[in-house]
């Protein structure tokens, strides 16, 4: 379950909302996985493309949002 979304990233800006429920990453689904497991498939090498198959709340079919990965620093 998505909790935040940070803004201007490539999350938020291929439209990921928090409480969407990720249950597919790349194809691969995730229903199984721990949650450290699932960060592991988020990740990966900078530029690269990434697709996640999401539940929202309202709509009855999965929908598929495609990112591009960047490196992302926190304070």
């Amino acid at each position: 379950m998505v909790q935040t979304v940070t803004s201007n990233t490539p999350a938020e800006k291929a439209g990921l909302r928090w409480g969407d429920e990720i249950v597919e990453v790349n194809g691969q689904s995730v229903l199984h996985l721990s949650d450290a497991a699932m960060r592991l498939l988020l990740r990966g090498k900078v530029c690269t493309k990434l697709t996640v198959g999401v539940k929202r709340n309202g709509l009855a079919r999965v929908q598929r949002i495609t990112a591009s990965r960047v490196l992302i620093r926190t304070p």
